[in-house]
């Protein structure tokens, strides 16, 4: 039988430590293809280039290919990939693995998760893998969430996904032995509060700000969701979709604008 290709790709460039995990835990499963940005693409969203040239530069790691250097956004090499540089499309996309979380309304602003919502919106399934921080001064082991995404990206090649679905993961910074589990639970409300700051004046006297940093804010309302399983020790998994309808309010707005 043939082997699956997945694609795999991330938004913190392709010499992220994560990425290598990523493949070196995919590999068992098909054929990987890796292209992804050749600079940090961090906090991008579902941006996409337009008129603008790309470069594709092969990178090598350990003597062999390891994969592409594209430069253009996380989504961009999602896009170049299916549209033009396979000649079919891959089984499966794998974004990641991301150094920090991608929960609540923290999702639309990262590529890491855009680049698994372009495959979904192209028909393709896609995951997207984040784990936390480590502590000031520690190295991240990526080994669990690489091995986690195997075991999921096993699971969709097998049995599929929703089409215009892709999953949002993201895994505990712990030892897998202290992992508490697997929990499906939806998108949060917690959110960042950037910590903008002065820094001076412009040689016109108009002043600067910076961002020096965040705070993290859990969902206000409590509840089982992904930024309450993340914390709580378990792998939260989290389906989502580029379909961005409220559908509650669907009746509410009919009513609205009737007789108008």
């Amino acid at each position: 039988m043939k082997r699956p290709r997945i694609l795999l790709t991330n938004d913190d460039g392709i010499r992220a430590p994560g990425l290598a995990a990523l493949a070196e835990a995919m590999e068992a499963l098909g054929e990987i293809v890796i292209i992804a940005p050749s600079e940090e693409m961090s906090a991008t969203g579902h941006a996409v280039s337009v008129n603008k040239l790309h470069t594709l530069q092969p990178v090598h790691r350990a003597g062999r290919l390891f994969g592409h250097a594209f430069d253009g956004w996380p989504a961009d090499c999602v896009k170049f990939a299916i549209g033009r540089w396979l000649e079919t499309p891959p089984d499966l996309v794998a974004s990641g693995i991301n150094l920090g979380p991608n929960l609540g309304t923290n999702v639309p602003y990262s590529g890491t998760v855009a680049a698994a919502v372009e495959a979904a919106m192209l028909g393709v399934p896609g995951i997207a893998v984040s784990t936390e921080r480590p502590a000031p001064g520690r190295t991240a082991d990526f080994g669990p969430a690489a091995r986690i995404a195997a075991q999921l990206a096993r699971d969709v090649l097998q049995r599929g996904i929703a089409p215009g679905v892709a999953l949002n993961v993201n895994v505990p910074l712990v030892p897998e032995s202290e992992i508490r589990g697997w929990r499906v639970a939806p998108q949060g409300c917690s959110r960042i509060r950037d910590l903008f700051e002065p820094a001076g004046e412009d040689e016109k006297g108009s002043p600067i700000w910076s961002n020096r940093g965040f705070e993290f804010l859990p969902s206000p309302n409590g509840g089982e969701t992904d930024d309450w399983a993340l914390a709580q020790g378990y792998v939260a998994i989290t389906p989502i979709g580029y379909d961005m309808t409220a559908y509650g309010q669907m009746e509410e707005w009919r009513k609205r604008i009737s007789g108008k």
